[in-house]
């Protein structure tokens, strides 16, 4: 598994490899699950325990608002016998009814086919890199003062992973997730060894 990688964002969005989305604050992985559940298991476990690839997210450069990129997550979620869930592109998005109300799968719908189209809208994100702590916000173009979090964090169950309301546009650990290419073929390697001073 790499660290948190830019390289891994690029190769998704030219070569259209999978990203597994992993949140910073608890190391569990974010999963399609009806909504968008974000597993308490360590992301190196995932493709022995997710054989649907549920985790698996494809990422497009899918717009420019003001200068800024506007990024899609495209489901890459298979059945038992390897083929694709979704005969058409399903693409992670906001709730374009009420953005509190979580993560819905919808038919991809591109903006520039639907400019005033909420449900278009909904289906695009801003990833701001975070200097202070590492990783990305990924925040709602729908509402941008929202950002990818979660909520109903209870210990070893998964919690639901949802839009929160950030405070004067600062983005708290709640919000934050590393973007990493899945290597189902290799290990995370983890140094538990504390050098001596």
């Amino acid at each position: 598994m790499h660290s948190n990688s830019l390289d891994d964002i690029v190769n998704s969005i030219r070569k259209g490899e999978p990203v597994v989305l992993v949140h910073k604050g608890t190391g569990g992985y974010a999963r399609r699950d009806g909504d968008l559940q974000i597993v308490p298991t360590p992301i190196s476990t995932a493709d022995g325990l997710d054989k649907h690839h549920a985790h698996y997210l494809r990422m497009d450069l899918g717009a420019q608002h003001k200068g800024n990129n506007l990024y899609t997550f495209e489901s890459l979620q298979i059945d038992d016998a390897g083929h694709r869930v979704d005969t058409t592109p399903v693409m992670m998005s906001a709730n374009p009814a009420d953005i509190s109300g979580g993560i819905v799968w919808a038919p991809r719908k591109k903006i520039e086919d639907h400019p005033d189209d909420k449900e278009a809208k909904a289906q695009y994100w801003y990833v701001i890199p975070q200097e202070c702590c590492g990783g990305y916000a990924i925040l709602p173009y729908l509402d941008p003062v929202w950002a990818l979090g979660l909520i109903d964090k209870s210990e070893k169950l998964p919690a639901c992973g949802r839009p929160v309301q950030t405070i004067y546009a600062v983005i708290p650990v709640l919000c934050l997730w590393d973007i990493v290419a899945p290597k189902p073929d290799k290990e995370c390697i983890r140094n538990d060894k504390i050098p001596q001073v």
